[in-house]
């Protein structure tokens, strides 16, 4: 990983050792080093347009100090990546700078393919990799870790709420229980020496695992181009602007909305696995019900919380996110796990009927 600069305590804490998502407590507090994130800076007096024209989300109405949800799609409207985009504070009084945070192994290739639909546009697009992401989970960590860096915290930070200074910006989770900290590497290396004496510190594989056990989809290099975004739920993550006018395979978006019926849906799932391994993000479900195609697919899986580290990798129990067939869904196997018992999958999208 790029952000290698920070020497880890060997120490770290296994993600099985922390609680569920739906159990996490006021007291609860972790620090998670290195979250396998990276960004992008859009800047310049075009920036805010550009933008508006290629994502999902609607930048005309993004308020100050507040981040988005939003996505990046083909011109036949699958995705291609999503990141939470927010406004940097201004350098100068004729442009403006934009961060958009995704999964680290997304970052390139999206700076490359979206730069070249700048044309004229007065605009740069680089990848930030000066800066090292943390995550913090609870609100006492977001206290604690402030203080370590002397930042004034604000009394409210509400979801999806970014709080900046002096060089560095705190955004809040639509869950309202973990926290991104962005700051040059240097700054997160006096503050991972101060403040990992105050907190436990946990392996990446724990962020990931409370994406899934909240319902929050990432698009990575594996899944990317595969699905629309009402496949991953993204109208329901705030992620989809349906009254801002044109972005790349908005035709195609609107039609799933409206018009059409979205056979294939976000589900979690939980399950037994003979061979963890081999469950990686993109790897094809199958169901007994129509075992000549694939039923779905997985975006990204964890061993459950409280799972021994030697049925990590064979015979674990896992939680993962899928998108699925949805007249399949009752029935789905691990695609190279012919004797394996099928996944219990909940749905995380609306019901029609709802």
């Amino acid at each position: 990983m790029r952000n290698s600069q920070i020497r880890l305590s060997p120490s770290l804490r296994s993600a099985r050792d922390f609680p569920r998502f739906s159990e996490i407590s006021e007291d609860d507090a972790a620090l998670v080093p290195f979250l396998p994130f990276s960004s992008l800076l859009a800047r310049g007096a075009d920036a805010r347009a550009f933008l508006h024209g290629q994502c999902t989300s609607d930048l005309a109405a993004l308020p100050e100090n507040e981040a988005q949800h939003s996505a990046w799609c083909s011109a036949q409207g699958r995705v291609l990546a999503n990141f939470f985009l927010y406004a940097l504070p201004k350098e100068t009084a004729s442009g403006e700078n934009f961060r958009l945070f995704m999964p680290d192994d997304l970052t390139e290739t999206v700076r490359s393919r979206l730069s070249r639909y700048l044309l004229r546009a007065q605009a740069t697009l680089e990848e930030e990799t000066e800066l090292a992401h943390f995550g913090l989970i609870g609100r006492a960590a977001v206290r604690k870790g402030c203080a370590a860096l002397e930042i004034l915290l604000p009394a409210i930070l509400p979801p999806l709420a970014v709080h900046h200074a002096d060089g560095i910006s705190l955004l809040a989770l639509p869950d309202n229980r973990r926290f991104v900290l962005s700051a040059p590497k240097e700054k997160l290396s006096r503050f991972y020496a101060a403040i990992s004496a105050a907190l436990p510190v946990f392996e990446a594989e724990l962020w990931s695992r409370l994406d899934i056990e909240s319902g929050f989809p990432w698009i990575t290099a594996a899944t990317a181009d595969r699905f629309v975004p009402q496949m991953l739920n993204l109208e329901e993550l705030g992620a989809l602007s349906f009254t801002k006018g044109c972005y790349p395979g908005q035709e195609v978006v609107a039609r799933a909305q409206y018009l059409g019926e979205v056979k294939r849906r976000l589900y979690r799932l939980e399950g037994r696995a003979r061979d963890v391994r081999a469950l990686m993000p993109g790897s094809a479900l199958l169901s007994p019900d129509d075992p000549e195609h694939d039923a779905g697919h997985i975006l990204s899986l964890q061993p459950q919380a409280k799972a021994t580290r030697e049925s990590q990798e064979h015979d674990a129990a896992v939680i993962a996110l899928a998108v699925a067939r949805v007249a399949l869904a009752h029935a789905l196997y691990p695609g190279a796990d012919e004797a394996a018992q099928p996944f219990s999958a909940a749905a995380l999208y609306p019901s029609p009927n709802a």
